[in-house]
Protein backbone atom coordinates (compact mmCIF):
# COMPACT_ATOMS: atom_id res chain seq x y z
CA UNK A 1 0.00 0.00 0.00
CA UNK A 2 1.44 3.65 -0.74
CA UNK A 3 -1.32 5.75 1.06
CA UNK A 4 -0.37 8.58 2.48
CA UNK A 5 -0.16 8.17 6.28
CA UNK A 6 -1.87 10.20 9.21
CA UNK A 7 -0.03 12.87 10.94
CA UNK A 8 -3.11 13.96 12.76
CA UNK A 9 -6.94 13.82 13.14
CA UNK A 10 -9.92 15.78 14.97
CA UNK A 11 -13.37 15.37 16.03
CA UNK A 12 -14.59 18.87 14.21
CA UNK A 13 -18.71 19.79 15.13
CA UNK A 14 -20.17 19.27 11.99
CA UNK A 15 -21.23 22.58 10.97
CA UNK A 16 -17.78 23.93 11.34
CA UNK A 17 -15.16 23.36 8.46
CA UNK A 18 -12.05 21.59 8.93
CA UNK A 19 -8.94 23.45 9.76
CA UNK A 20 -6.46 24.49 6.92
CA UNK A 21 -4.34 21.90 5.90
CA UNK A 22 -7.13 18.74 7.13
CA UNK A 23 -9.47 17.35 4.92
CA UNK A 24 -12.55 15.69 5.74
CA UNK A 25 -12.42 11.98 5.93
CA UNK A 26 -15.32 9.25 5.43
CA UNK A 27 -15.68 6.83 8.58
CA UNK A 28 -18.06 3.96 6.73
CA UNK A 29 -19.63 2.89 4.21
CA UNK A 30 -23.18 1.54 3.84
CA UNK A 31 -23.13 -1.24 1.12
CA UNK A 32 -27.14 -0.84 0.17
CA UNK A 33 -29.88 -3.18 -0.30
CA UNK A 34 -31.56 -4.53 -3.93
CA UNK A 35 -35.01 -4.23 -4.06
CA UNK A 36 -36.74 -7.48 -3.56
CA UNK A 37 -40.13 -8.79 -2.45
CA UNK A 38 -40.15 -10.14 0.99
CA UNK A 39 -42.38 -12.24 2.08
CA UNK A 40 -43.88 -13.32 5.72
CA UNK A 41 -41.86 -16.15 5.94
CA UNK A 42 -38.59 -14.57 5.09
CA UNK A 43 -38.20 -15.89 1.84
CA UNK A 44 -37.28 -13.19 -0.72
CA UNK A 45 -38.72 -13.90 -5.01
CA UNK A 46 -38.81 -11.22 -8.05
CA UNK A 47 -41.05 -8.12 -8.19
CA UNK A 48 -43.95 -10.06 -10.11
CA UNK A 49 -44.68 -12.36 -7.45
CA UNK A 50 -45.54 -9.29 -4.49
CA UNK A 51 -48.25 -8.34 -6.79
CA UNK A 52 -49.76 -11.73 -6.65
CA UNK A 53 -49.11 -12.56 -2.52
CA UNK A 54 -50.44 -10.78 0.32
CA UNK A 55 -48.35 -12.21 2.77
CA UNK A 56 -45.57 -10.67 0.53
CA UNK A 57 -44.26 -7.25 0.78
CA UNK A 58 -41.97 -5.06 -1.90
CA UNK A 59 -38.90 -3.90 -0.78
CA UNK A 60 -37.26 -0.62 -2.32
CA UNK A 61 -33.59 -0.63 -3.24
CA UNK A 62 -31.41 1.50 -1.10
CA UNK A 63 -28.52 3.26 -2.56
CA UNK A 64 -25.06 2.80 -1.05
CA UNK A 65 -24.04 5.48 1.25
CA UNK A 66 -20.65 6.52 2.74
CA UNK A 67 -20.19 7.74 5.92
CA UNK A 68 -18.83 11.39 6.65
CA UNK A 69 -20.21 12.12 10.41
CA UNK A 70 -19.52 10.43 13.37
CA UNK A 71 -21.10 11.46 16.93
CA UNK A 72 -22.38 14.32 15.61
CA UNK A 73 -18.69 15.51 14.31
CA UNK A 74 -16.81 15.36 10.54
CA UNK A 75 -13.32 13.21 11.12
CA UNK A 76 -10.70 15.90 9.76
CA UNK A 77 -7.46 14.66 8.61
CA UNK A 78 -4.17 15.34 8.15
CA UNK A 79 -2.00 13.50 5.73
CA UNK A 80 1.51 12.99 5.28
CA UNK A 81 3.49 14.08 1.93
CA UNK A 82 5.16 10.60 2.68
CA UNK A 83 3.83 7.20 2.36
CA UNK A 84 3.94 3.94 3.98
CA UNK A 85 7.07 2.43 1.86
CA UNK A 86 8.95 5.73 2.93
CA UNK A 87 8.29 5.57 6.34
CA UNK A 88 9.82 2.23 7.38
CA UNK A 89 13.34 1.35 7.59
CA UNK A 90 13.50 -2.15 7.97
CA UNK A 91 16.74 -3.32 10.22
CA UNK A 92 18.15 0.16 9.25
CA UNK A 93 18.94 3.14 11.27
CA UNK A 94 17.18 6.45 10.44
CA UNK A 95 19.04 8.51 7.09
CA UNK A 96 20.02 11.48 7.40
CA UNK A 97 17.76 14.52 7.77
CA UNK A 98 14.97 11.56 8.71
CA UNK A 99 13.51 11.74 12.82
CA UNK A 100 12.43 7.92 15.24
CA UNK A 101 9.38 7.52 15.30
CA UNK A 102 9.18 4.23 16.66
CA UNK A 103 10.12 0.53 15.80
CA UNK A 104 11.36 0.40 12.06
CA UNK A 105 9.74 4.29 11.58
CA UNK A 106 11.54 7.07 10.31
CA UNK A 107 10.07 10.64 9.20
CA UNK A 108 10.73 14.01 7.56
CA UNK A 109 8.29 15.37 8.90
CA UNK A 110 8.12 17.02 12.57
CA UNK A 111 5.95 15.30 13.22
CA UNK A 112 5.17 11.22 13.47
CA UNK A 113 2.97 9.37 11.54
CA UNK A 114 -0.02 8.64 13.75
CA UNK A 115 0.58 4.76 14.27
CA UNK A 116 -2.34 4.13 16.98
CA UNK A 117 -5.99 5.39 17.59
CA UNK A 118 -8.15 4.92 20.77
CA UNK A 119 -11.25 5.58 21.38
CA UNK A 120 -12.91 4.84 25.27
Amino acid sequence: MNAPLLKDFRPIDNKKPCPTGYNQQSVGTFEGVHSECVCKDGSLHNYAHCAFSSSCQYQSSIKPLIYKIWNGNKICVMKSDMTKTKYLQVGKSCESGYKKCGYNICSKDDKCPMSRIYYN
